[in-house]
């Protein structure tokens, strides 16, 4: 018997083991187990076919060992990946490594070993001298643990040592899960009668201090009716560890290990659900009775409506059917909030997967929504993009919150696959419903739902009838005519920011720029500092005294002079969040402040304390990205502020006005949810652009239906499918060629529209230069048939001696 298996790897092609005949009969489609790949890795695979019939001019291995079945993929998942590379056109090894914890994907890691006879004559360098010496004292050391010890890349290093046969290296596989234990005490059998512990208390008259640990143990015992308990803290008393210690090895306690979870600990469920109002209502019976005909329904409900409620009581029905639900997220950020109201309902129930858990809580996570876990068993995950890879056992439905989100797909690295498209896939091999919840549906989306593909529900009036937020316009071009600017802020923003602080409210701005200046520029010349790696500007960074690259971070120090010039005019231009917050705390000292951005949020629970801080009313003014667009639900916010519209409507895309549009609205969305009716105010050097007019007037759909005709006319989605085909090489000459050389093989398939090649905005990032070409798929059956042809002309041009090293990526239905 023969497998082909999945490598964690990006290979073109599967490869094929021989099964030994002892495993034959225990391993099946889906099993994980361990290969030897080239002269001496190992790694941990996934059988994805069993056949009979193999011929090979080379000689087949076989199959070292497999593991037990909690980490088996199901014969759901393998189709769900293979449909994530045939439809994004990636291998079964990318997608491989993007589905399953690292704690599944064991590898072997190199250890060296001392020569005893090595001879010292060719230890020649200091870092030579100090791994044999550190050699010396411990037997072996992995390949990190040279580096940490000699504080570099240690390749080159050993791989001398090696040739000169002071090391020996070895293979040995890196095992990356360890169950977590925690120590209990118990008295031993021995002395659970009266008179045997009081002869027990009789032998420890000389030892005060033991007597005191026991009569303290005992007692914690008794409070936890007679079982085990928590080993206390080392120094309950001075010289507790001692005693402790003592009594142990006397043998009349036990010291026992528990495996026990790493995941939250038991949570009870505080509040009832929540009853819903007469639009919920309504909304939640159209949902339920659009899902008796069709599998995916669009709830387009506007911002403060409610939705997440409906969501709560449609989540309720799965559960009492014994289901399992998928709350799906765009982005970590968001999960805070709506995972502590899904508690207060679900209790312990209720699961957080995303990207920053470790790789053992992810672990974990994985075996207690497939039910494999002892310790746990969920039944709502709530997760962001890789959550849609989890091995659900019973999943009834799948909530995609936010759905037009474009942090739903992923860039890099392979599979570029988008998790609200991806879930609606795993719903159909679940038999699921898919609840696409939005207050600004993407195009696609929205015009699935009028073209009867999906169902539509709109819930169109606010929570308790709070009414939706006013919007104003602020011309910047006037106020700076007027010179009536407070540096960045006009004066209807800055007397709405003054009126709000006065009334105890809160405020919200927002930039869709981090930093402090966008970039520095000569006042002389115009010199502006770039960065060496790629063809973009730096970006001023005052809390690092830095320029910083924000595509390959790239840093350098603040010039003094000109570098084209040596003028000493070298002036910042354009700001960004960290000098919004710089000028705003110069205008409202009185103010308290918080920024939310990249830089600031480091750390998931710097971004609990913020919110947290924001919501107990501790910061006054809010200032951040897109970040604090989403989501979020705030009762005192009275401001929302717009500092700069421009920046998001004139980016070269053609879904940047839907974009800004969405982003407007979802952080409009954040003022006057509760009690007083909130204030939006938009500064914009172009009050009269189309995005801005239908902005101020709440007309998202008419924008919509605007968007839909052009996209027609010019074979945009969703009338088509869009591939981006992305070339890379260090020499642009290389890069160009290539391009060209796969238009002209590009051209050859009929009916496929094609762009390019073109420089992208920015044509170099760390040293690659770029080139682009567009494809636009008719909407057809033939979709993979095309894409079939569009990869077999990417390998023609990869193999040709003239363009060796170039790396081609494929971005399907790019955002």
């Amino acid at each position: 018997m023969f497998a082909d298996i999945i490598l964690p790897f990006a290979t073109p092609m599967l490869y094929t083991y021989a099964v030994p005949e002892d495993m034959q009969g225990a391993i099946t489609e889906g099993t994980r187990v361990l290969v030897q790949f080239g002269k001496k890795k190992i790694y941990s695979a996934i059988v994805y076919k069993l056949h009979e019939k193999f011929s090979s001019a080379h000689e087949i291995k076989s199959i070292l060992s497999f593991y037990d079945d909690a980490s088996a993929i199901s014969k759901k998942q393998l189709e769900l990946w293979q449909w994530i590379a045939s439809y994004y056109m990636c291998s079964l090894g990318e997608v491989f490594n993007a589905a399953v914890p690292s704690v599944f994907k064991l590898e072997s890691e190199t250890s060296v070993f001392l020569n005893p006879d090595f001879d010292e004559d060719v230890v020649t360098t200091d870092y030579e001298e100090m791994i044999v010496q550190a050699l010396q004292k411990k037997q072996a050391m992995t390949m990190n643990e040279v580096d940490e010890l000699i504080s570099k890349r240690s390749f080159s290093v050993i791989n001398k040592m090696i040739e000169n046969k002071v090391v020996f290296p070895e293979e040995k596989l890196a095992e990356k899960y360890k169950p977590r234990y925690q120590q209990y005490i118990a008295l031993a059998e021995n002395f659970n009668t009266e008179e045997t512990l009081q002869a027990a208390f009789e032998s420890l008259k000389r030892a005060p201090a033991q007597i005191k640990a026991l009569e303290l143990i005992l007692s914690l015992i008794e409070e936890n009716k007679n079982s085990d308990i928590l080993k206390p803290p080392t120094e309950v008393f001075p010289g507790f560890s001692t005693a402790l210690s003592a009594l142990t090895k006397k043998e009349i306690l036990v010291i026992n290990k528990k495996e026990i979870s790493r995941l939250d600990e038991e949570i009870s469920a505080e509040k009832d659900i929540s009853v819903l109002n007469s639009y919920q209502n309504e909304a939640l019976k159209k949902i339920k009775a659009l899902f008796a005909e069709k599998d995916i329904v669009l709830l387009h409900g506007i911002t403060a409506s409610g939705k997440t409620e409906v969501y709560i009581h449609l989540i309720q029905e799965y559960l009492n059917q014994g289901k399992q639900a998928l709350y799906l997220l765009p982005e970590i950020a968001i999960t805070s909030q709506i995972i502590t109201r899904l508690r207060n309902v679900f209790g312990d129930r209720v699961c957080v997967y995303h990207s920053k858990f470790s790789d053992a809580e992810k672990y974990e996570i994985w075996t207690a929504v497939s039910g494999k876990n002892i310790h746990k068993k969920y039944d709502i995950v709530v997760g962001t993009r890789s959550a849609v890879f989890l091995p659900f056992s019973d999943l009834g439905c799948i909530i995609a919150d936010e759905e037009h989100d474009a942090s739903y797909k992923q860039t890099e690295p392979a599979p570029r696959y988008n998790a609200r498209d991806t879930a609606i896939i795993l719903a159909r091999q679940n038999n699921a419903k898919v609840l696409l919840g939005s207050a600004t549906p993407s195009v696609e989306t929205y015009y699935n739902a009028i073209s009867s593909k999906y169902g539509l529900v709109e819930l169109s009036e606010r929570f308790h009838d709070v009414m939706t937020p006013q919007i104003l316009i602020s011309d910047l071009r006037s106020a700076r005519a007027k010179k009536t600017m407070q540096s960045h802020f006009s004066p209807m923003l800055m007397n709405a920011i003054r009126e709000t602080l006065d009334e105890k409210g809160q405020v919200i701005l927002f930039q869709n720029r981090r930093g402090f200046s966008p970039y520095l520029q000569c006042d002389a010349c115009g010199w502006i500092p770039s960065c060496k790696k790629c063809a973009v500007m730096l970006t001023y960074h005052k809390y690092k005294t830095a320029l910083v690259c924000h595509y390959c971070g790239y840093t350098v120090s603040i010039p003094k002079t000109c570098a084209s010039c040596g003028s000493t005019e070298v002036l910042t231009k354009g700001f960004g969040t960290e000098k919004v917050e710089d000028e705003i705390a110069i205008l409202f000292p009185e103010a308290r402040l918080a920024r939310m951005d990249m830089d600031t949020m480091t750390s998931r629970k710097k971004y609990i304390k913020v919110l947290t801080a924001f919501e107990s009313g501790k910061i006054d003014i809010l200032i951040g990205t897109q970040m604090i667009t989403k989501g979020l639900d705030f009762e005192n916010v009275r401001v929302v502020g717009i500092l700069n519209a421009d920046n998001m409507l004139h980016f070269p895309d053609f879904r940047s006005g839907e974009r800004a549009f969405q982003l407007m609205a979802q952080v409009a969305g954040r003022a006057g949810r509760k009690g007083n009716r909130g204030k939006v105010i938009v500064q914009t050097s172009d009050p009269k652009h189309p995005v801005i007019v239908d902005f101020y007037h709440n007309e998202y759909i008419n924008y919509i239906h605007k968007e839909i005709a052009e996209r027609k006319e010019f074979l945009y989605p969703p009338f088509c499918r869009l591939i981006k085909i992305m070339l890379k090489h260090r020499d642009n000459n290389v890069v160009t060629s290539a391009a060209l050389a796969m238009m002209t093989e590009l051209n050859k398939i009929k009916d496929l529209h094609i762009l390019g090649p073109e420089n992208p905005v920015i044509n170099k990032i760390e040293y690659f230069f770029l080139r682009n070409i567009l494809i636009k798929l008719p909407k057809n059956n033939l979709n993979q048939e095309y894409k079939n042809k569009i990869q077999s002309v990417i390998q023609n041009i990869k193999a040709n001696t003239n363009y060796k090293n170039l790396i081609v990526l494929c971005d399907v239905d790019m955002a």
